[in-house]
């Protein structure tokens, strides 16, 4: 087995702690990062590996990034928010930076896109116990005080919809999910058309089938079909609470 690690670089006390390109969690930088080959004959699967530190330097470095002012931080709020991403997508993309600031504006523009979103709300909720100041941050760029924390009313729609009785399930129509899931699952190197298919085959047979629905809302994500992803996401908050899902057909638009 192949243990591939980052570039080796120098610590520069002078700059590394104000560049955009700091990891400060994990003492890493973005600026050069390296890409590896995970599987060889497979181009496709790859992984993108952040530098390390080793030593200190004196020297400028060449990617230095400094971090962004308050100015510059309105901008970006000006313009994510007229970015037409999704908002699944703006959360996905907080990974993608290291400024604190920049990762709240992010999870906050998706709340404003869709109040109430999770993921969102994860986010902003890790980032304040990691001693981000979340509220006053999300004060000074202009974001609703009413989005963060969350309110309890999308928590009771989604308890309306998951006051009834679960369908009828056979033995034969919970094996039959269970295997399609399965070839779902092992499926993940076959393109997303192929997932789309058995995870829609295994949710026809069990259509409160949980790892079926995590497995789509996964694999639509990953390919882009946020509006899918969405719907997954709202079966699961309904199983979350004790709720069940009647027929897939009234979570997605495939009969």
């Amino acid at each position: 087995m192949t243990i591939h690690s980052g570039e080796i670089i120098p610590f520069r006390p002078h700059q590394c702690t104000q560049c955009e390109n700091f990891v400060q969690d994990y003492k890493q930088c973005t600026a050069f990062n390296k890409v590896v080959q995970l599987v060889p004959g497979i181009p496709s699967l790859t992984d993108e590996l952040r530098a390390i530190f080793s030593g200190e330097s004196g020297e400028d470095c060449s990617k230095f990034d400094p971090l962004p002012s308050e100015h510059d931080l309105s901008l970006f709020v000006k313009e994510v928010r007229e970015s037409k991403e999704h908002y699944m997508k703006l959360v996905e993309k907080e990974m993608d930076v290291n400024v604190p600031e920049k990762k709240v504006i992010y999870a906050s523009v998706a709340l404003e896109r869709k109040p109430g979103y999770g993921q969102a709300l994860g986010l902003l909720e890790y980032l304040e116990k990691e001693g981000v100041q979340v509220k006053k941050i999300r004060e000074v760029y202009g974001f609703d005080s009413d989005g963060y924390p969350a309110s309890n009313e999308e928590k009771n729609i989604i308890m309306d919809e998951a006051r009834q009785q679960p369908p009828p399930l056979t033995d034969k129509n919970a094996a039959a999910g269970e295997e399609w899931y399965q070839k779902a699952y092992h499926a993940v190197n076959s393109g997303f058309k192929i997932e789309h298919t058995y995870y829609l085959k295994a949710l026809l047979h069990n259509p409160n089938l949980r790892l079926a629905w995590e497995g789509l809302e996964g694999a639509a994500r990953a390919a882009g079909q946020y509006d899918l992803a969405e719907n997954c996401l709202e079966a699961l908050d309904i199983l979350d609470n004790n709720g069940f899902v009647q027929h897939r057909q009234d979570i997605l638009s495939s009969p």
